[in-house]
């Protein structure tokens, strides 16, 4: 009983008892590099942002709604998209 008792202390400081699995923390460095924090916005906003239009003229439109996306998201400065002045000048 007592070996049992023992064992199951050990197990249970290195993680292994309680439900633990072998994959890392979430807030590891994969999360907080560019290409994971990318990844992780990219995937959420796959789904809600609308299609590049092809008339220029629809163009201010779009950027409206992707800046609102962004904010309703809160996507970090860092991650947003830029558009270039040759799609704009």
């Amino acid at each position: 009983m007592r070996k049992v008792g023992i064992q199951a202390a050990q197990a249970q400081q290195s993680g292994i008892a309680g439900g633990a699995s072998d994959r890392p923390p979430l807030n590891t460095g994969w999360n907080n590099s560019l290409a994971g924090r990318t990844k992780k916005y990219g995937d959420m906003l796959k789904h809600v942002l609308p299609p590049m239009p092809n008339e220029t003229a629809e163009l201010p439109q779009f950027f409206d709604t992707v800046e609102k996306l962004y904010n309703m998201y809160q996507v970090p400065d860092d991650l947003q998209s830029t558009p270039s002045c040759s799609l704009l000048c």
